[in-house]
């Protein structure tokens, strides 16, 4: 057989970018690395090498790269659900729990089966390309009392798992590699499976044809001690405070309490068999919100949870099978009944399957603000209007349409307030029960006061926002014809210069100091830090930043893009990303949107400064390129009530932009985006900066 040239995603992984590495060492590799796993209890931490080791190893042999960008290869749309694409499928293996837990699972469950029976039929529907989950688990065990049965419905897979079972040299152990689909094969007469083995789902058990794949294929088990892998698929939901269990996400708090309200569905032997015998509403439920609420907890949230075999689950974020669906306190009341419908094959008029989620209706009155002319002891106009809107939003009483219009307005005030967004908002809707307190509050932020001329100058500023439209820009475009187009088409743009050498150096000595670190003592990189929120530093104004914010060039880049010279700059904090080491992990955010889904989307802008030189590797931003023209068809393609930043995004693109110190990188809000993990030398350093009109 001749050497398999790897893909140009995977040479940087081997030990020379122009060398040739034949299948016997690829083999070998994927041997030495799956035994690793099937001997060591599921953990991500340790599964980690293995598995870049395997990414490796199948592109080699197969020519199909987990690394490999997905650009058009979309699934195939079944009435069963969708097929993942090869490229899609590939991108499994990098779900580290999910693939080190099915790996051992399966193994446990070939070894029990072997012990009552002696000789074991397997059936794999959906193999993907690399036959993952089982075909180098046989090739580790090399019991020739075991024979597999491999489908998959895309021709490309079939190659390339062919492939991988001619390589491992494991044909003997291979009953039959099919080209089918799972929801109608039959096997040959009398043949019956001992493990019927499919990972052919999703979270919430949405758009991937799992569902009716037992249904139909749990006929062909055996016995009663058969069993389909994963074992259940369990879909319960509970209440739980949403600000707490995000603390707890960034390791700032213990897991909080939540209030389980039971299990509304799940999937295992007994309900495919229902499923198959006619009863398609077995995944049917409801749900029953407690009246009163439990103190404190104003969120709901279904989990999806796997008990892949026996004693080997997959729970809530360890692993994208796993991503909670979560609805805030405005989508639910104490004492609602919520209604779910599983709909799949034709009951779904020709959608992917998933829950049809019914909540009441909810018709309450609104009620009408007060007027932005109404003032309180600091005579700002809107701010009293401010605060009367955060305590209406609270008991579902304001318009929503009336937030989404004054969304601008209510931002501006806020930066000429000279206050964080985020610590504003914090205060408004928890602490602020009285506009008194709330305008104290101000006070205490702020060092400078509200003087009759500063309160003047913000008189007018929100006065023109209550009147005319904005000026269109009149002064000629900084940005070339170029820049803009890549913006139009990309989403985002780097513009170098922003700031010169001595404002970044001045700005990294300011957050240095402000943590109580240095530079060149990288333990104190990692001490914590009251002001340290993850990769976000609580530092919001400084004569310094003051500097940055007002910096022409970035102040005309973003006229451009608004195309008004009417802007207002944010006050928004700093960021501090350090290497990843062995005992620190990056602490950022992963892909995500700065939106409320709530309300109407409109265009925006978000941007920062790189303050320190930005390789790649070094907890670069990062962001879907284009996506801004895609937003709307994605968001419209979820279910109805589901948080689209709960959303498993591995599927994306993902761009890390690399760029010089004070270079401005601003983007759409539309664009998924968040800082990556730091792998270089050196921290991260940025400032936040934006101009809206």
């Amino acid at each position: 057989m001749s050497p398999v040239q790897p893909t140009s995603h995977d040479k940087d992984f081997l030990p020379g970018n122009d060398m040739e590495i034949g299948p016997e060492r690829l083999a070998d590799d994927i041997i030495e690395h799956v035994s690793a796993l099937m001997d060591t209890a599921p953990d991500a931490g340790f599964a980690k090498t293995h598995i870049d080791a395997l990414v490796t190893a199948f592109a080699g042999l197969t020519g199909i790269s987990a690394n490999d960008d997905l650009g058009q290869t979309l699934g195939m749309s079944l009435q069963s659900g969708i097929a993942l694409s090869p490229v899609q499928a590939a991108k499994c293996l990098q779900d580290l729990m999910r693939t080190h837990t099915f790996i051992v699972a399966v193994t446990k469950a070939i070894q029990d089966q072997l012990a009552v029976k002696g000789q074991v039929e397997i059936l794999y529907a959906g193999t993907g390309p690399y036959g993952l989950l089982l075909v180098p688990v046989l090739a580790c065990l090399q019991d020739r009392r075991v024979r597999a049965t491999l489908l998959d419905i895309h021709q490309e897979n079939i190659a390339a798992v062919t492939r991988v079972v001619e390589s491992l040299g494991i044909q003997n152990y291979i009953r039959a590699v099919e080209l089918a689909d799972a929801t109608t094969w039959q096997p040959p007469q009398g043949l019956r499976f001992d493990i019927v083995l499919s990972e052919t789902m999703n979270w919430m058990l949405k758009n991937e044809p799992q569902v009716l794949i037992f249904s139909h294929l749990q006929q062909y088990l055996r016995d009663t001690q058969s069993v389909l892998i994963p074992q259940h698929v369990v879909l319960d939901a509970c209440l739980y405070n949403a600000g707490q269990f995000s603390r707890y996400c960034q390791g700032e708090c213990d897991k909080p309490a939540e209030t389980s309200l039971g299990i509304f569905a799940c999937l295992n032997r007994q309900t495919a068999t229902a499923i198959a015998n006619g009863q398609t509403q077995v995944l049917n439920g409801t749900i029953h919100i407690p009246d009163p609420l439990p103190d404190g907890q104003n969120a709901l949230k279904f989990r999806t949870e796997v008990q892949v075999y026996q004693d080997l689950w997959l729970r809530e974020r360890q692993s994208s099978l796993c991503i909670a669906m979560t609805f805030d306190h405005r989508q639910f009341s104490p004492g609602d009944v919520i209604v779910m419908n599983y709909l799949f094959g034709a009951a779904a008029n020709g959608e992917p399957p998933g829950f049809d989620i019914g909540f009441p209706d909810k018709s309450v009155a609104n009620v009408e603000p007060v007027s932005a002319q109404q003032i309180g002891m600091l005579g700002i106009r809107h701010l009293q209007r401010l605060w009367h809107k955060a305590q209406l939003q609270k008991v579902g009483q304001l318009d929503s349409d009336l937030t989404a219009k004054e969304w601008v307005l209510d931002r501006t005030l806020i930066d000429l307030l000279g206050v964080g967004l985020g610590e504003c908002l914090e205060f408004l809707y928890h602490q602020a029960t009285d506009f008194n307190v709330f305008e104290q509050w101000l006070l205490d932020c702020s060092p400078d006061g509200f003087d009759t001329e500063r309160v003047k100058n913000m008189n007018a500023v929100i006065d023109r926002l209550l009147s005319p439209p904005l000026p269109q820009k009149s002064s000629p475009s900084f940005l070339s014809t170029e820049q803009l187009a890549f913006w139009h088409e990309q989403g985002y743009l780097v513009v170098e210069g922003v700031l010169n050498e001595s404002q970044c150096q001045a700005t990294v000595d300011l957050i240095y100091q402000f943590l109580d670190k240095h530079p060149e003592q990288p333990l104190s990189w990692y001490e914590p830090h009251p002001a340290m929120h993850n990769i976000m530093v609580q530092l919001f104004r400084h004569p310094i930043l003051d500097d940055n914010r007002r910096s022409e060039t970035a102040r005309k880049v973003f006229a451009d893009l608004w195309q008004t010279d009417r802007l207002q700059c944010s006050v928004d904090r700093v960021g501090f990303n350090p290497p990843e080491t062995d005992q620190y992990c990056f602490q950022g955010t992963r892909l995500h949107w700065d939106l409320d889904f709530s309300k109407p989307l409109t265009f925006s802008t978000q941007g920062l400064i790189y303050l320190t030189d930005v390789a790649q590797d070094q907890g670069a931003f990062r962001c879907v390129p284009g996506f801004h023209h895609h937003l709307q068809d994605w968001l419209a393609g979820l279910p109805s009530g589901s948080d689209p930043n709960q959303q498993d995004l591995s599927m994306l693109t993902v761009k890390n932009i690399a760029a010089p110190a004070g270079s401005l990188v601003i983007w759409h809000q539309f664009l998924p985006h968040g800082a990556s993990p730091n792998r270089a030398r050196h921290p991260r350093l940025v400032q936040y900066v934006n101009m809206t009109a």
